[in-house]
């Protein structure tokens, strides 16, 4: 429990008892300052074991409250799962002469009716669960050793889904390694910031590279860039804008402060999904550690929340000598 939350009171111990009672601050009364729940102990003579006594009933207690407030909203969900059985709700339609199925929640029709009755779902379970996740996920967090592919999926699932946005932005922050900096650059803004985000470019070629090179889906990706529908820029000039119909990726958000973190969430507009990623044992900045980074923050903070979703990758795909480097260095 963070201290913030838990105002603590000090006052006599009462009733009957030795010299202590109702001389000595012995007694604690711990309230929740979120939940409003309270806890009081006054058994021990001690106000330190007083106070470890009344923090466990506390803690007991805040643990009873979010079960039941978890229990409670499964019940309203399940709730909102059941249907009336009106005609007048379509949910679905079976047309065995035309052998179509459509789903009229989110507007599929498979020609397939013949191998959906036989039990072959995978394509129309695979478009609700698409369906619910691009609808219901506006914030993901992708977390992960170096060489799992964080940035490369993050940018694979925006190339995959580019229709549905605008935009694709990809943007990381200025730092560089061991936060050792390069000094004066030449060149304008975008030149002055092209080194830090060439490992973004890196991950595009990436990419570009499991296609044909006239292939229709490079030329796609060039035709993105050219009309600035793919665009890779330096986090520092966000401040101030608004993000939307973007599909937003923030690089090495381990070396991001949390109030750095909430400025770039606060840019989001309408139809805009934000994905961060991070290895947070790879920190850069001096100042932050794997406590106290943006990423970690943002995590902790925004957990249980239905637009949220945190995604940690375990196998490195990088190479064999990046996985070693990574566990045992």
């Amino acid at each position: 429990i963070p201290e913030k939350d838990i105002r603590i009171d000090l006052f006599c111990a009462g009733g009957a008892g030795g010299q202590h009672v109702n001389k000595t601050e012995s007694a604690v009364r711990m309230t929740h300052l979120p939940t409003g729940l309270v806890a009081v102990c006054q058994d021990e003579r001690s106000q330190i074991r007083n106070r470890e006594k009344c923090l466990a009933t506390l803690k007991a207690r805040i643990l009873d409250f979010r079960r039941r407030e978890e229990e409670a909203k499964l019940g309203a969900d399940r709730m909102t799962l059941r249907g009336s059985g009106d005609r007048s709700e379509k949910i679905r339609t079976y047309n065995f002469p035309q052998n179509r199925m459509t789903d009229h929640r989110i507007g599929l029709t498979l020609y397939a009716l013949d191998r959906i009755v036989e039990g072959e779902m995978a394509a129309l379970l695979d478009a609700l669960r698409e369906h619910d996740l691009d609808d219901r996920i506006k914030l993901v967090a992708v977390t992960g050793r170096a060489g799992t592919g964080k940035t490369l999926l993050a940018l694979a699932a925006a190339l995959q889904q580019n229709e549905n946005y605008k935009q694709v932005l990809l943007a990381r922050p200025i730092v560089a390694m061991s936060n050792k900096d390069l000094g004066a650059l030449p060149g304008d803004a975008q030149e002055k910031v092209a080194p830090y985000m060439q490992p973004l470019f890196d991950n595009l070629n990436v990419i570009k590279s499991v296609f044909s090179y006239q292939g229709k889906e490079v030329r796609q990706l060039e035709e993105m860039q050219k009309n600035n529908q793919l665009v890779i820029e330096a986090l520092a000039f966000i401040r101030g804008r608004s993000l939307s119909d973007t599909y937003f990726i923030v690089d090495e958000a381990q070396n991001l402060t949390p109030h750095e973190i909430k400025t770039i969430i606060t840019r989001a507009g309408e139809n805009t999904k934000i994905v961060f990623t991070g290895d947070v044992h790879q920190i850069d900045s001096p100042y932050l550690d794997m406590q106290s980074n943006g990423l970690v923050y943002m995590i902790d903070r925004m957990k249980g929340q239905d637009i949220f979703a945190h995604v940690n990758l375990i196998k490195g795909e990088r190479s064999e000598l990046s996985e070693i480097a990574s566990q045992l260095l």
